[in-house]
């Protein structure tokens, strides 16, 4: 029998004893889980052959229960290819006269009012921001209303918050989202996308000098309402897509898809980083979706800023849908909001130091999802999605997307609920006492 006492063990076990597993820290946790890189798989089809070489880049050949298994139970994300081959949109959404046009032509040809969507006949919903940025946190310049009726001036009222900032909503004619693209695309102007002035260079001289974007701001367009808008919104486009990829996540997943976006954008607008509780199915048809990836077990290392949300508001004209100037004021919701406060893609090095240093100690992962690739995005994980027009096609970028509720019972999810109220970011992380 050892003469060691148990504490004589456990005080030589912590000096790298190699009997004993090394410490598993924070760090060392995201180390072990991370990826090196999104692979590309194909799904097999019924009938298959079950030993088709892997060619073209593609890692894996997998049926869909052997995706659930190594995909879908792993929580890894991945690219799929053949999912959207049999989608006439890919070729067809391309042309833009067919594409913005395909409305007019949906309702001429069902000649029943049953078919039309449950928004106004003949309108979508397009999302505005004067800097691309939806649903993001903003330094902004704006100008509050005066209190009873009271006059108000941006040389002496404007005021200087950082907010999370929703877009404007309109509703327009879609051939008109074609339009406010193309004005966009002539007159936007992005110098810093996370600082807005809403108010001029009369206000800016209140405030520290800061790149912010000019006075005469450009709405920039984005389709993206998620609220199943290819059923509620957009039902004409169904035409040119199959079941193939809905159908798969149904076998993948257990039940139909909750919703199903379209999303019509450009170059200028990027989705900030965030996480969704939904499974998601990313098929893209035109342009190429460039996504960042970051771990929900990394959660700790995105540190969230709490600040007031509010939206920004805009002046129409009735009699040209095209006609869309931003106010000087916008409008504050009731609620403050908790929201990851740093893109480093846009963010001064300075600025990601200061806010959120930790966040160059995670393990993004990056995928471009090019048309007719279908992307695998599992519930938790977050990401930043940013988008580019291909050059034979620089009009925009058309993605559709299925969300499928996710699993709550698997351990993955308690482990990242807990991880994200009790995680820390490392072992020397300094606790600022807030």
């Amino acid at each position: 029998m050892s003469d060691v006492s148990s504490s004589q063990q456990q005080e030589e076990c912590s000096n790298d004893c190699c009997a004993c597993p090394p410490k598993l820290t924070y760090d060392s946790l995201c180390d072990l889980l991370s990826l090196s890189s999104v692979p590309v798989v194909r799904i097999l089809e019924k009938g298959g052959d079950a030993n088709t070489e892997p060619s073209d880049g593609i890692e894996l050949i997998v049926t869909p229960l052997q995706f659930y298994r190594e995909f879908v139970a792993k929580s890894k994300p991945c690219i799929i290819r053949g999912l959207a081959d049999n989608w006439s949109a890919i070729s067809k959404w391309r042309d833009d006269a067919y594409l913005f046009q395909t409305e007019a032509k949906y309702y001429k040809k069902s000649g029943s009012c049953d078919a039309q969507p449950a928004t106004e006949p003949g309108s979508v919903t397009v999302s505005l921001t004067p800097n691309g940025r939806a649903d993001c946190i903003t330094d902004v310049i704006f100008l509050q209303p005066g209190k009873d009726g009271e006059s108000v001036s941006v040389e002496t009222d404007a005021e200087s918050e950082r907010l999370f900032m929703a877009p404007a909503e309109v509703k327009v004619p879609f051939p008109t989202v074609l339009s406010l693209i193309q004005q966009a695309r002539l007159n936007a102007v992005l110098v810093a996308p996370l600082s807005v002035d809403l108010c001029g260079s009369a206000a800016r001289r209140k405030f520290r000098p800061r790149a912010f974007d000019p006075a005469e701001l450009t709405p920039i367009p984005y389709c993206q309402t998620q609220n199943n808008c290819l059923e509620t919104e957009f039902p004409w486009l169904k035409d040119d897509i199959t079941s193939s990829v809905a159908s798969f996540g149904e076998e993948v997943f257990g039940s139909a898809c909750d919703a199903a976006n379209v999303w019509i954008g450009t170059s200028m607008s990027v989705t900030s980083m965030h996480q969704d509780w939904y499974e998601n199915i990313y098929a893209v048809v035109r342009g190429v979706k460039q996504f960042t990836l970051i771990p929900p077990w990394e959660a700790p290392l995105l540190k969230k800023e709490r600040v007031r949300s509010a939206k920004y508001c805009v002046k129409t004209d009735p009699a040209d849908s095209t006609h869309v100037e931003f106010d000087k004021h916008i409008e504050f919701e009731d609620e403050e909001i908790d929201w990851i406060g740093i893109d480093v893609e846009d963010s001064p090095e300075h600025d990601v130091m200061l806010r959120n240093p930790e966040i160059l100690k995670t393990n993004p992962l990056q995928a471009e999802v090019t048309p007719g690739e279908v992307l695998y995005l599992p519930a938790m994980w977050f990401h930043r999605v940013a988008q580019t027009e291909v050059p034979s096609d620089d009009t925009c970028v058309v993605a559709v997307n299925y969300w499928f509720d996710m699993s709550m019972d698997g351990p993955l999810y308690h482990l990242v609920k807990y991880v994200a109220a009790n995680g820390t970011a490392s072992e020397n992380h300094d606790d600022d006492g807030e």
